[in-house]
């Protein structure tokens, strides 16, 4: 047991302490320091991807995607049990093509990757060598991908999961660490991630990754559940086939209006929902309205929206 289990604090020091809250892992409260972010979204998503990205992201200092990373220097463990060592091995090799001398020394240094499929979370032996190498290692952030492949117990059963979660914070607590869990989309996406409810009311943040548009299979939208801070608005992301890598795409509004030419509001709207950019209409006319705020878009002299010449 740990010597500060039960520590508490006084409402004086709490109205006292000047002291600034610790910088975001990953920025606009996305991934913050001793907390847990869920990645999720159905099959075949690209969330393993996008987990790897914020891990190389991470331990070499850099962003992506519009992901901001404020600190050039983490440690980052990756516990991945599907794929196995040499696809993932590919994978890693690609996604490191833009890694310089510089970078490749902190990659050295601050990423360590285990492909073992065994490791159960609710096994005592596997929970000390779990606990063991990050005592060792000394990560800020442990990725666990995917969550299903590192237990045993029935992910419907509230008391079992809330037990493996327990687990998890301890591990956040005793070693000052964050945890970015991968976890698939249940039969019914509108519910949420599989299994028990235990796991939606665990997360402090939660990335739900899905493909949109008929066409283009590698544009996706990532959508943010923010427990401690304001949620930030869905992004729509570029996946790039060739480095493994997500890229923010020009606003899909501009490109629309760049393919087919000046148009009104309401047509605008309708080709945003058909791709399946936006859900709902009032996105769509909250992106278009925030475009015209940002100068990007404007509307000419017959009524119809067009992209600001700059």
């Amino acid at each position: 047991m740990k010597d500060d289990k039960m520590k508490f604090y006084s409402l004086d020091h709490l109205l006292n302490d000047q002291s600034e809250r610790p910088s975001d892992l990953i920025g606009d409260g996305i991934l913050l320091k001793k907390s847990f972010l869920l990645i999720t979204g159905a099959k075949k998503s690209r969330k393993t991807f996008l987990a790897y990205n914020f891990g190389i992201a991470l331990a070499a200092g850099g962003t992506f995607g519009g992901f901001i990373i404020p600190e050039t220097k983490n440690r980052v463990l990756i516990l991945s049990a599907e794929g196995g060592y040499y696809p993932n091995k590919e994978r890693i090799q690609k996604m490191c093509y833009w890694v310089d001398d510089e970078r490749r020394k902190k990659l050295d240094i601050n990423l360590d990757i285990s492909f073992d499929p065994r490791i159960k979370l609710e096994d005592d032996e596997d929970y000390k060598l779990l606990s063991a190498k990050i005592e060792e290692f000394k990560p800020n952030v442990v990725i666990i991908d995917p969550f299903i492949k590192f237990h045993q117990i029935e992910e419907n059963s509230a008391g079992e999961m809330s037990y493996i979660l327990e687990r998890l914070r301890c591990l956040i607590e005793d070693f000052n660490i964050s945890i970015i869990l991968v976890h698939h989309l249940g039969k019914e996406a509108s519910l949420g991630a599989r299994g028990s409810s235990a796991i939606l009311g665990e997360y402090d943040s939660c990335i739900t990754l899905s493909k949109v548009g008929s066409e283009n299979k590698f544009r996706h939208r990532l959508e943010f559940d923010l427990r401690h801070s304001i949620s930030p608005d869905p992004r729509i992301l570029l996946f790039k086939q060739e480095t493994f890598w997500f890229y923010e795409e020009i606003s899909p509004i501009i490109s629309i209006i760049s393919e087919n030419g000046s148009m009104k509001k309401n047509e605008l709207v309708k080709l945003c929902l058909s791709e399946g950019i936006y859900k709902s209409d009032g996105g769509a006319y909250k992106a278009i309205d925030k475009l015209v705020i940002a100068g990007e878009i404007k509307l000419n002299s017959d009524e119809l929206y067009e992209i600001v010449q700059k």
